[in-house]
């Protein structure tokens, strides 16, 4: 199935070319048809205001450069019971598959925003952007890595030029989300599907201004973020836990932090808890109450700064 045409986004140009290359004879079925949220009973009402003389009969090829300008305007207010809705069919998103390739590529210990999707329209034309971003990567250096991928190819050049790379950049308050850009590797995965995608130039290396497809971009980020935040917030409690039990008995519990495996976790808050149960010493033999062992609140607290690691996502 072709991708359709979104009624009130479409420009007089595409309308032009949509007009001239349509498999259909005459204006009903091209109404009908060639675009999306636009049946019978919307058709003939476009075509009464129209005022053709052949009405719905009339051919795509006898229509007048003013019958077309006619259309355009009112196409472009038209109000459908969609609200603006814009449908993907006919474009091929990459779906869950985008989010499982990533979580392949950066590994398990990372934590990974859900995948957000957004579809739209620009010039007519609908397009699907879908956005993830990923926390802590070994794989990544610290800050902004971005990765873009468009119709499922990648960009791999200019990527100081791309709108995606200057949203990321430009458009995004990262520290209202927890998520400091000078400590930690942040993963930035772009995709975007349409049937016209504003690139550069026929080289196609990256992605031009387009208002509509800034702000789709933004605010698919934005919605990563939101889904992250809480996830973030927690990493923060569970380092200061960390950095809490620190003060007891393992020294090595403030290297504790989401690249350490599982086993090594499981060893450390074992060591821990089996520690509570004796009381530390000082040189003279009596009691160091500086280096007490955990009181019964302080166990509950390491048992659930456990789980709290435990279950990272």
């Amino acid at each position: 199935m072709l991708a359709r045409f979104h009624p009130s986004t479409i420009d007089h140009e595409t309308l032009k070319k949509g007009m001239q290359c349509s498999e259909q004879g005459t204006i009903m079925p091209f109404l009908t048809n060639d675009f999306m949220h636009i049946g019978a009973t919307e058709a003939s009402d476009i075509i009464r205001k129209m005022k053709l003389c052949s009405g719905s009969d009339t051919e795509l090829i006898n229509i007048t450069r003013d019958e077309r300008s006619q259309l355009h305007k009112i196409l472009m207010g038209y109000k459908h019971d969609c609200s603006g809705e814009v449908s993907s069919e006919g474009l091929s998103p990459i779906g869950d598959y985008f989010r499982s390739s990533i979580r392949q590529y950066v590994g398990d210990a990372t934590i990974l925003s859900k995948l957000s999707t957004r579809a739209t329209a620009y010039m007519g034309h609908p397009f699907v952007v879908e956005a993830l971003i990923t926390i802590a990567a070994n794989k990544m250096k610290k800050g902004l890595n971005i990765y873009r991928f468009a119709n499922r190819a990648p960009l791999v050049l200019e990527e100081r030029s791309d709108l995606i790379t200057s949203v990321a950049k430009h458009h995004i308050q990262w520290g209202k989300y927890s998520i400091s850009l000078e400590k930690i590797p942040v993963g930035i995965f772009v995709s975007l599907v349409g049937t016209k995608i504003p690139f550069n130039n026929i080289l196609k290396e990256y992605l031009c201004n387009a208002e509509v497809i800034e702000t789709t971009i933004k605010e698919a980020l934005i919605t990563c973020c939101e889904d992250l935040r809480p996830k973030m917030v927690d990493q923060e409690e569970v380092s200061r836990k960390l950095d809490h039990l620190a003060t007891f008995h393992i020294e090595g519990v403030r290297n504790v932090r989401k690249d350490i495996d599982e086993d090594a976790l499981k060893t450390i808050f074992r060591s821990i808890l089996k520690q509570g149960k004796v009381t530390p010493q000082d040189d003279e033999g009596g009691a160091d109450a500086s280096q007490a062992p955990p009181a019964d609140l302080e166990l509950e607290m390491i048992k659930d700064t456990w789980n709290r690691v435990y279950e990272r996502q």
